[in-house]
């Protein structure tokens, strides 16, 4: 090896300049690009240890209620009051309203069911007949009387009722939605069937209704 690393130096130190590029550029470059690979994912991987991403504290599926990008960014942040540490755990929204595209809806609703399979699905913000659509189909959702058993006294009026258990609850009038210009006339909370977040619902609710 010593006697490889000497050969190769004498060759570069009678080259020029330019044929000194040539030659690296020729022969090396395969071991260059393998390097900078080692040194990126090296450098990733230190950042990722020394300052990994925050867990998710809790994660709403937005469905069929007119907001862009920026107003759900600017509502996911507003929801991190609810959240202990900031720095470890952080609430996720995540828009899986169908679009013209064919193909990205079929990558949501995959996306959707993967998740939800996987329990990382906790609530479902959508319109009322989105709501009751789930409710007639006894699929997906599930009653939220635990989450309205940690929440102060709600109007009977914000409830949607079914089989003597309440199924949705209506967001109307949330003071963090007006703010982004989020129309909040339709706009109901569902609780996902497996979700085991039922505390951090209600700190979502409670918050998204009464303000932070």
């Amino acid at each position: 090896m010593r006697a490889f690393v000497k050969t190769e130096m004498d060759k570069l130190r009678k080259m020029s300049f330019k044929d000194k590029r040539w030659y690296i550029w020729e022969y090396y470059r395969v071991h260059l690009f393998t390097f900078a690979a080692i040194v990126l994912l090296s450098a990733m991987l230190i950042n990722s240890l020394v300052n990994p991403r925050p867990s998710t504290y809790l994660y709403i599926a937005w469905f069929e209620v007119e907001a862009d990008f920026l107003q759900l960014h600017e509502l996911q942040k507003a929801l991190d009051v609810i959240v202990e540490n900031p720095e470890r755990h952080e609430v996720l929204i995540t828009d899986y309203t169908n679009m013209n595209d064919r193909r990205q809806n079929s990558g949501l609703q995959a996306r959707f069911l993967a998740l939800h399979k996987m329990n990382a699905i906790d609530a479902l913000i959508t319109t009322r007949q989105g709501a009751e659509g789930l409710i007639s189909e006894n699929f997906l959702i599930r009653p939220a009387d635990e989450v309205l058993g940690l929440l102060p006294s709600i109007d009977e009026e914000r409830l949607i009722w079914a089989d003597s258990s309440v199924w949705a609850i209506s967001l109307a009038g949330s003071p963090l939605m007006e703010r982004l210009y989020i129309d909040t006339s339709d706009v109901y909370l569902c609780v996902i069937l497996n979700t085991e977040r039922i505390y951090e619902i209600a700190r979502a609710v409670e918050v998204l209704i009464n303000g932070a």
